[in-house]
């Protein structure tokens, strides 16, 4: 993990927490990322939680894809307490950290930028148009 600290602390409800924790259990990938790693094994020892790891894990739990949830059916999206719960601790995250929440995503857009470039530049992958 990075160690990114502007201060920001995140209040989530923990049964929400547990529901996103589970979905990456169960997520039959267990190649998970170090940062994923080590945010769930705080997480499943009940240790504080901070705004970046919460970042990690809602950004690696996908409820829909994990249980096979419809997200155009919107009864669907409303009453499944794994996806609902997922959303509140994004919401949560998103709320109240910021900053956390921007530093992290212009990370994962410019790692992502990075690895196109650099397979384009193998020849692994076509040329944009």
């Amino acid at each position: 993990m990075l160690g990114l600290d502007f201060g920001e602390s995140v209040l989530v409800d923990p049964q929400d927490l547990y529901f996103v924790v589970e979905t990456i259990l169960d997520d039959p990938d267990d190649e998970r990322p170090p940062a994923v790693q080590a945010a769930l094994e705080t997480a499943r020892q009940n240790g504080p939680i901070n705004a970046e790891q919460l970042w990690h894990l809602t950004n690696f739990a996908d409820p829909a894809s994990v249980y096979g949830l419809s997200l155009s059916e919107s009864e669907a999206v409303l009453s499944d307490p794994r996806l609902t719960a997922h959303l509140r601790v994004w919401a949560a995250l998103h709320e109240q950290a910021p900053r956390t929440t921007a530093a992290l995503y212009l990370i994962a857009r410019t790692e992502t930028e990075l690895a196109i470039t650099a397979a384009r530049s193998r020849g692994d992958t076509p040329s944009a148009p």
